[in-house]
């Protein structure tokens, strides 16, 4: 019985542990995406736009905070126009985005580029690796990281079972480009994700000890 007990101290701590951020499910194949988390085109095909230092631009229901970046057709890998960025959302040399929505949304997804031998690479490139936020006004709501392939179309989706309104996407790397196209979010709360393992292990404890019938004794 105390090596019961320890297992429900354990599982409670880890329970706490792991429910501070939301359950997020992490996608790289596009239809997938689509089709689990009900997922649209939130900006259509992206509109030309001349290089500029604009600091952000509506496009559908996202407005994107980027300090100088251009629209068109910078890849042949992607369809239609695709965001190239001299200066990121952080007035860094990089690709670093933010994006807010109009409304609370669960999931989010984009289109997204690095080159290596393509193209408009227009420095050494560099194999980057991004940090993706979710965030519902300030307060985080999840977070994961990808490294996409070079030179292949690639995708970038993640849902959530609690809404956010803000994505941050920050690139580790170099001054090299990569390109975000099409961008599709989601406003369906999805079916819950499967219940946290701890929890779970938490309950079979519980009704172990209730069904000894007593407490156990921790001497």
């Amino acid at each position: 019985m105390k090596t019961l007990f320890n297992i429900v101290i354990a599982a409670i701590c880890l329970a706490l542990s792991n429910t501070s951020l939301a359950n997020i499910e992490i996608f790289d194949y596009k239809e997938s995406f689509l089709k689990l988390a009900g997922a649209e085109s939130a900006t259509g095909d992206l509109p030309y736009k001349p290089l500029g230092t604009y600091g952000s631009v509506k496009i559908g229901s996202l407005n994107f905070i980027i300090q100088r970046f251009a629209i068109s057709d910078w890849s042949p890998r992607l369809s239609g126009n695709e965001i190239g960025i001299s200066y990121g959302a952080t007035g860094k040399i990089d690709e670093s985005i933010r994006v807010l929505s109009d409304s609370d949304i669960y999931a989010f997804g984009f289109e997204f580029v690095e080159p290596k031998n393509d193209p408009n690479v227009n420095a050494t490139p560099v194999d980057s690796s991004y940090t993706v936020s979710l965030y519902d006004e300030s307060q985080i709501v999840g977070t994961f990281g990808f490294n996409a392939p070079e030179d292949q179309a690639y995708f970038v989706g993640v849902l959530s079972d609690e809404s956010f309104n803000k994505v941050d996407v920050l690139e580790q790397g170099g001054a090299d480009n990569e390109f975000y196209g099409e961008f599709y979010t989601s406003q369906i709360s999805p079916v819950p994700l499967p219940a946290n393992s701890y929890l779970f292990l938490m309950g079979l404890a519980l009704i172990a000890i209730f069904r000894a019938g007593k407490a156990p004794r921790l001497g």
